[in-house]
């Protein structure tokens, strides 16, 4: 399948074995136990290569493991393979490793595109990604899989590549909503040690006794609508009107704060990126000329203008976190404005940047009706911060009925 398909970075037979013999000897059967886990290859490992997508990098072992990595291991899960991504993590990915499995002419995503792919073609039952923008949501929904990303900070980053402070989440793919919820379970340490893992537990128990539930929807004011393919939004709108236990509202508040969160965002990730690639010494190794332009725009990012996009980010969250909490238990919009963009065409914008930039968990579900371009897409559901295990349990009911 590797062969095919070029979603796997480094891997290491006698590694898997000497794994299986510790897993075996404890007998303990966690959620996790004996699952083949992939991850991104930004997350350090002890035991494998972490190359962070640049060539110039592929001899490169940090000598620890990230956090979540142990964790993972403490729970007698297999670390299996690292799965490919696009240099830095940014935009730029080899075309030979960005192969959509449902057909090979269109992309699967980018940064976290390997993750994607390894779950799509059933090479791997779970696999671990990271988002700052939408690396986790498109690449799930052009390959037709789930893929969530939680509130920010709900997994811990320690070891995890750095590209911006306030942005940067780690994630999960599967195909299996239960199989996210035992990894999220199991990475987020729901317990005493972290009591303000709480809000999680206490949230979902709110959510359990309501049964109905107001769901926001955007309508045509909201001009980052008119780049969604029509028959997307249809059968998102037909869909929506079927389930009879949802309440659907319109969004008509705070379309022209939440519009300006691409441009704010660019500002914020590209100041940080270059920093960081400038502190890691990135500038220095060989890398694309469409990664060096991305970061040379950074360096031209006047302090006074970063700033001003951090309080733009604070001040937004302020009003749109109230506002979301008083009107909505969810909002629901397709994941990508379209399929799979073909090899070389551009990706039309989509509101998954606006979610990573407001720290929301966002669940990517996988509408398998190909009749567009016979490809797959998803349709997102995005709860508030905090309502990470409500979501995942909301998204069981809507994943059976979109796949009946």
């Amino acid at each position: 399948l590797n062969k095919k398909f070029n979603f796997a970075e480094d891997f290491d037979k006698k590694f898997i074995f000497s794994q299986l013999k510790t897993i075996l000897k404890k007998k303990k059967k966690n959620l996790l136990y004996l699952i083949p886990i992939g991850l991104k290859d930004v997350i350090n490992t002890q035991n494998l290569k972490t190359s962070f997508g640049l060539s110039g990098m592929k001899n490169f072992t940090p000598g620890n493991n990230a956090r979540l990595v142990d964790d993972l291991i403490e729970n007698n899960a297999l670390i299996f393979t690292k799965t490919t991504t696009a240099e830095f993590a940014v935009h730029f990915i080899d075309k030979k490793k960005n192969i959509n499995p449902h057909h090979k002419d269109f992309i699967a995503g980018t940064s976290s595109t390997g993750s994607a792919i390894a779950v799509a073609i059933d090479a791997l039952p779970i696999t671990i990604g990271t988002q700052t923008g939408g690396s986790i949501l498109r690449p799930a929904s052009y390959c037709g899989i789930i893929g969530f990303k939680p509130t920010f900070g709900a997994i811990d980053r320690t070891g995890v590549l750095k590209t911006n402070d306030s942005l940067d989440t780690v994630g999960i793919f599967s195909k299996s909503i239960i199989g996210i919820e035992d990894t999220f379970s199991t990475l987020s340490r729901f317990n005493n040690d972290y009591p303000w893992t709480k809000n999680y537990l206490e949230n979902l128990k709110k959510f359990k006794k309501k049964r109905s539930h107001k769901v926001g929807i955007f309508n045509k004011n909201f001009k980052l609508i008119s780049n969604f393919d029509k028959r997307i939004l249809d059968f998102t709108n037909r869909f929506l009107k079927k389930n009879s236990n949802l309440k659907i509202f319109e969004i008509n508040k705070h379309l022209n704060l939440i519009s300006k969160i691409h441009r704010h965002h660019d500002i914020i990730y590209r100041k940080s990126l270059h920093y960081y690639s400038n502190k890691s010494g990135l500038i220095n190794k060989k890398i694309s000329r469409e990664l060096k332009n991305y970061l040379f725009y950074g360096k031209k990012i006047s302090a006074k203008n970063y700033l001003k996009s951090l309080d733009f980010k604070s001040n937004c969250n302020k009003v749109f976190d109230t506002f979301f909490y008083d009107n909505y238990d969810f909002i629901i919009i397709p994941t990508t404005s379209s399929v799979a963009p073909r090899i070389r065409e551009r990706e039309k914008n989509d509101t998954c940047l606006i979610w990573s930039f407001l720290g929301y968990p966002c669940i990517t579900l996988p509408v398998k009706k190909k009749n567009i371009n016979k490809m797959p897409f998803g349709l997102m559901i995005i709860a508030n911060k905090y309502n990470d295990l409500s979501l995942l349990n909301f998204s069981k009911n809507i994943y059976k009925k979109l796949n009946v």
